[in-house]
């Protein structure tokens, strides 16, 4: 029902065509129509296939079938650009499909098409690495079989294979970063857990420390409690540096950072390793003269790499090894911040602790920077030692990677961000010397929800000569300091408290009194949280747990500021 063609005859003779004339002259329309149609429908074909053609290869995807009766596999051009062959090379035995496979990848391969010859499948699909001359790549295969003997056709597996190279190194990528989600994840529970525990454990702490040193203070040298005493105090001071790691790796505090090199440090590091290692372990340094300045806190900087020292000694311990520092100069470019996770562009530093030990599986390493994870006997580890050191180096916005494999040791890379123009050689906040006064009747208000703080501060302050109201709730105390704001020369209050939040305690005591004495006391403060304090008006923020010796000096120097307290 469609006009494809115009067939016209004439005659000046009046009725020269009869009816044969006319059924001919049908007849040849006909044939002529025809080879017309055919024609045009070759034309489409051939357009179909070259539009097909250049699909499969924009696709990088390749056609192929192989005749079941003979194993002749006839591949396409463009399935010889995805394995990898030369034009014209890859037709031929069906063995061809798995020759460039890995060994395991084209065992799986001949097993699957063994199935499809005995009968035993329809097709096959398998996704395999492809060893091509131009380097790895990763191929997704389908078969289905085609006709069969008993229809009266030679049965064919009629395949595609996609080359699926950069859909494999996308996905690859989001399980790293999926990884990496979750390591954070579990960082950000265990830090909230740890916020938690810290307010409770610290005032426990506090209450220990302070009346250990009360007794201590009380007792005479030599008297058999003091020894008793001192090991207290000592079990205490590493209970709040435990405390303080535990905070450390979900919060690291900002330290005094200035521009340092690193090759001292590191080769104190290693003498101080040397001096302690058995003599079967040999420690060398390497340096290149290039490896820049960094923005870092040098005595955190010592604490990261003595912490993978000790850990590369463990890794070698029982035997004779090596363990190696290596300070050299590095630049992330988009390639090298793919392969480490975390790692910006831009210049860095590298420090390299590699050592020739036991090694680690793939699953040890997956969770070597989970808090609490150690490989290390009852007793030998906590296991914060790398969760800290991860969390140092990411607060100097660094980053931290390892390559390890079981019997062939282990190497822990650093990469720390050259030092900007805008570094500073100065510390950020530096720190003051504490003068220590009595307290000469100065009226405190002291406020902490922790019954036993609240005892042990009430002995400290009254016993050097201050003159304390104490209150367990901070709404009763605010309450106190509304009916008389002048009777106090300085409040004294726990940051984390129910009901009314130190800090929300602080605003309204200051707006009532902006210039008296105020303190924060706090075990899990963030140095944002503290900056926002201290602009409130707070005088000083104490870590808890603190000392009679930390509070006194800070109460008497904010006391003796001019305008403020009294």
């Amino acid at each position: 029902d469609q006009t494809i063609g115009v067939v016209s005859v004439q005659s000046y003779t009046v009725n020269r065509y009869h009816r044969a004339d006319l059924e001919q002259l049908q007849m040849l329309a006909a044939h002529c129509g025809a080879a017309i149609a055919r024609m045009e429908a070759e034309e489409r074909v051939r357009g179909n296939e070259g539009r097909l053609r250049l699909a499969m290869e924009t696709a990088r995807m390749g056609s192929w079938e192989i005749d079941l009766e003979s194993g002749l596999l006839v591949a396409s051009p463009e399935a010889e650009a995805v394995y990898g062959f030369s034009p014209g090379t890859m037709s031929g035995n069906e063995s061809q499909l798995w020759r460039r496979a890995p060994e395991k990848e084209s065992a799986e391969i001949r097993r699957q098409l063994e199935d499809v010859h005995a009968g035993r499948a329809s097709g096959f699909d398998a996704v395999h690495r492809v060893l091509a001359e131009d380097g790895e790549r990763w191929l997704e295969v389908k078969g289905r079989i085609h006709g069969s003997a008993g229809a009266g056709t030679t049965p064919r597996l009629i395949g595609i294979s996609a080359d699926i190279t950069v859909r494999r190194q996308s996905e690859r990528s989001r399980e790293r970063l999926e990884a990496q989600l979750r390591q954070s994840q579990k960082q950000e529970a265990i830090g909230t857990l740890a916020g938690g525990i810290a307010h409770d454990f610290n005032n426990l702490l506090a209450v220990i420390l302070g009346n250990v040193e009360t007794a201590r203070f009380d007792s005479e040298p030599g008297d058999p409690v003091r020894e008793s005493l001192d090991e207290i105090h000592k079990s205490g001071l590493r209970a709040r540096d435990l405390v303080r790691r535990i905070l450390a790796f979900s919060r690291p505090p900002d330290h005094h950072r200035i521009v340092v090199r690193l090759e001292p440090i590191v080769d104190e590091v290693a003498k101080l390793l040397r001096s302690t290692l058995p003599a079967g372990v040999e420690i060398t340094t390497t340096s290149t003269a290039d490896a820049p300045a960094v923005m870092a806190d040098p005595s955190q900087i010592h604490q990261v790499l003595l912490n993978l020292g000790t850990n590369a000694w463990h890794a070698v311990e029982g035997r004779a090894g090596h363990i190696t520092f290596r300070l050299a100069a590095v630049t992330a470019d988009p390639a090298m911040t793919e392969l480490v996770p975390g790692l910006r562009f831009g210049p860095h530093a590298l420090i390299q602790v590699i050592d020739d030990g036991r090694g680690m599986s793939a699953d040890v390493q997956t969770r070597i920077f989970d808090p609490f994870f150690t490989t290390k006997p009852p007793g030998k580890g906590t296991g914060l030692g790398l969760p800290v050191a991860l969390a140092i180096v990411k607060s100097h916005a660094g980053t931290m990677a390892v390559e390890s494999a079981e019997g062939h040791g282990t190497t822990f890379s650093i990469y720390l961000p050259e030092a900007g123009s805008e570094a500073r050689n100065e510390p950020l906040d530096p720190a003051s010397d504490w003068p220590s006064a009595a307290g000469t009747g100065a009226r405190i208000l002291f406020v902490d929800d922790e019954e036993g703080l609240v005892r042990l501060a009430r002995r400290v302050l009254e016993s050097s000569g201050y003159s304390v109201e104490t209150f367990l709730d901070a709404r009763d105390a605010l309450n106190r300091f509304r009916a008389d704001p002048d009777r106090f020369d300085a409040v004294i209050s726990d940051l984390s408290m129910p009901g009314l939040s130190g800090l929300d305690l602080a605003r309204e005591i200051l707006e009532l009194r902006p210039r008296v004495a105020m303190l924060l006391c706090s075990g899990n403060l963030s140095e944002a949280e503290k900056a926002d304090a201290l602009a409130l008006g707070v005088r000083v923020v104490l870590p808890k747990p603190y000392s009679s010796g930390d509070l006194l000096p800070a109460l008497a120097e904010v006391l003796s500021r001019p305008g403020d307290g009294r």
